[in-house]
């Protein structure tokens, strides 16, 4: 897969589609027990907080076992990340950035 158009921060090739219906966004609470089987060890404060970030995520994109990102606004159009850090979907182009960076939570705007 060529992953930028020359010159550009605009992926020129995305993998395939989701085929089929995509998996229902985890909860906060199925996050949390994923957190604590990976062995997160760290604060009630920051485990909060990282479960606000990742709850967003969950409710933009599905993250499959291999890796794969798929926008769930439209579907389950392929998602990759472009050299100029926005993330751009197959069926609807740029999508912005991913939460992470661009909620005022973080400190990175």
């Amino acid at each position: 897969m060529e992953p930028q158009k020359s010159g550009t921060g605009i992926p020129s090739e995305f993998p395939p589609n989701f085929e089929g219906e995509l998996p229902l966004p985890r909860t906060q609470e199925e996050l949390r027990r994923q957190l604590e089987e990976y062995g997160a060890d760290i604060s009630d404060f920051l485990m909060e907080e990282l479960l606000k970030v990742l709850v967003k995520l969950e409710e933009e994109s599905y993250e499959a076992p291999d890796g794969l990102c798929f926008h769930r606004r439209c579907g389950g159009g392929s998602m990759v990340l472009g050299k100029d850090l926005e993330m751009y979907c197959a069926n609807c182009g740029k999508i912005g950035k991913l939460p992470i960076f661009s909620s005022p939570e973080s400190g990175i705007m």
